[in-house]
């Protein structure tokens, strides 16, 4: 899903920090490390993730890219 949203194939996904949020379901900001081999880049993601009663599904909601390893993840 965040290859579709970028528009680009990545050979490895390494997430290296994440935050989290309670609202109806969880709010999930993640950099994830999509290339160890040039400069650090990354991807920030926002994924909600559903309650478990209503089936827990994940869904990639924002993505912003490209990210460097030692930007700041907020939340977008």
């Amino acid at each position: 899903m965040i290859e579709k949203k970028v528009g680009t194939d990545f050979e490895i996904y390494f997430p290296t920090v994440y935050s989290s949020q309670v609202v109806t379901g969880f709010n999930y900001m993640v950099k994830v490390l999509v290339d160890v081999c040039g400069d650090g880049v990354c991807v920030h993601a926002k994924i909600f993730q559903d309650l478990p009663c209503r089936g827990g599904e994940l869904t990639v909601t924002k993505v912003q890219y490209p990210k460097h390893f030692y930007d700041v993840l907020e939340p977008v």
